[in-house]
C-alpha cells in the first residue's frame, strides 16, 4: 500500500493495538542501505543495494528527479519510499540547525558568533500549575536572516526537522531557541 501520511490505513493499522499482528513489509524505490527483504508468505529473499531502485527499467534516475521535482521532499518520501516522514525532514532540514553553544568531543562549550538577524520574535507556553508533574513553561524564539545558509538552535533540547522546498529558494532561515527551565 502507498504511504501518503503518518496517520494513513498503514501508520493507524501499526500503530494501533492489534499492530504487532500485521507484517510491515516496506519496499522503497530506492534502497536507502543494503537490506534483504523477506517475503511474509513465500519467505522468498531479495537483497537490495544502498541507492539500488526498484524497478530501474520501469522508471529509472531521470523519472524519479521528474517526481521529486513534482511532489517534493514531502510527496516523494511517502508515495516513493513508503516514508511519509523524510529523514532529513519535511518542513525544516535538520542540517539547517546547529547548537549553540556548539560541544566539543570532551562536552566544552566553544561558543561561535551568531548572524545579524532581520527579526526576532517570541513565543511562550507558561505553565499555571506548579506540580512536579504538571508542564514546563517554555519559550521558544524565531528568528529570521537574509542569506544565511543554516540556523541556530539554543538550550539543552534538540527537536527534528523539515523541509520546504519553498523555504530554500527564498534562502530564508529560522533559528528557534528552547528553554524547558
Amino acid at each position: 500500500m502507498q504511504r501518503l501520511h503518518t496517520k494513513d490505513l498503514t501508520g493507524h493499522l501499526l500503530e494501533g493495538p492489534d499492530g504487532s499482528r500485521w507484517e510491515h513489509l516496506s519496499i522503497p524505490m530506492e534502497a536507502p542501505a543494503h537490506k534483504v527483504y523477506i517475503f511474509p508468505i513465500s519467505k522468498k529473499e531479495h537483497a537490495r543495494d544502498e541507492g539500488e531502485l526498484l524497478n530501474p527499467a520501469r522508471e529509472g534516475p531521470a523519472e524519479l528527479e521528474e517526481h521529486k521535482a513534482r511532489l517534493g521532499t514531502y510527496g516523494y518520501a511517502s508515495q516513493f519510499q513508503q516514508m511519509p516522514l523524510p529523514a532529513g525532514g519535511g518542513v525544516f532540514k535538520l542540517h539547517w540547525f546547529k547548537l549553540w553553544p556548539k560541544l566539543d568531543s570532551e562536552g566544552r562549550e566553544h561558543h561561535a558568533e551568531l548572524p545579524q538577524f532581520d527579526q526576532i520574535v517570541q513565543s511562550w507556553d507558561t505553565a499555571i500549575k506548579d506540580k512536579e508533574t504538571n508542564s514546563y513553561t517554555v519559550c521558544t524564539t524565531w528568528a529570521s536572516a537574509t542569506l544565511v545558509t543554516s540556523c541556530w538552535m539554543f538550550g539543552a533540547s534538540t527537536s527534528s526537522s523539515r523541509d520546504d522546498t519553498r523555504h530554500e529558494r527564498s534562502r530564508r532561515t529560522m533559528a528557534s531557541a528552547c528553554n524547558s527551565d
